[in-house]
């Protein structure tokens, strides 16, 4: 046997008796103490890059949420400002709508009011045919007015062929005005 047989066969036997004095929980004091510093330097350097890679997850998590969530929020204000538009459109399109119906009323109203008096207050007053003409929800608001009672009402119902005076009480396309 040579040498180096020999000193691999006492390396072998020492192993061999360090393998079964570890098994049986024997542990050299010197080798407890790398063992627990090892131990204990890896496993904070583990806990720092494990929380440090949370803390990364987390950050990205955080920001893709918060990113999705301004996104859902500006989503449904842009929908509310949308519906809320079209609903204030729409009720501006019914009140316009409303509005024209009453115009088309107010004139077939003073059209009938006015109808034979018109060529008489195209003669006697024309600014105030035009003023009607333009606007007819004026019309109560003429008639009652004390010049008109005193001026014009006279001189219509003179040319209508009237006796008497015209006035809110007499008037029976108006009744309940001026009292």
């Amino acid at each position: 046997m040579d040498i180096v047989t020999v000193s691999f066969l006492v390396l072998a036997t020492l192993g061999a008796i360090a393998a079964l004095l570890h098994m049986l929980g024997w542990v050299p004091p010197r080798y407890k103490r790398v063992l627990s510093h090892l131990q204990s330097e890896f496993a904070s350097k583990v806990g720092v890059e494990v929380e440090n890679a949370l803390e990364r997850v987390s950050v990205r998590a955080r920001t893709s949420m918060e990113a999705d969530a301004a996104a859902f929020q500006a989503q449904a204000q842009a929908a509310d400002a949308s519906d809320m538009t079209s609903a204030l459109q729409s009720l501006k399109r019914g009140v316009g709508v409303e509005k024209m119906y009453k115009r088309q009323v107010d004139s077939a109203m003073a059209e009938a009011i006015l109808g034979p008096a018109k060529p008489i207050l195209a003669q006697f007053a024309p600014g105030l045919l035009d003023t009607l003409e333009h606007n007819p929800s004026l019309l109560p608001m003429i008639i009652e007015h004390p010049l008109f009672q005193k001026y014009i009402a006279p001189r219509i119902a003179a040319l209508l062929g009237q006796q008497g005076n015209v006035s809110v009480e007499n008037n029976e396309w108006s009744p309940g005005l001026g009292r």
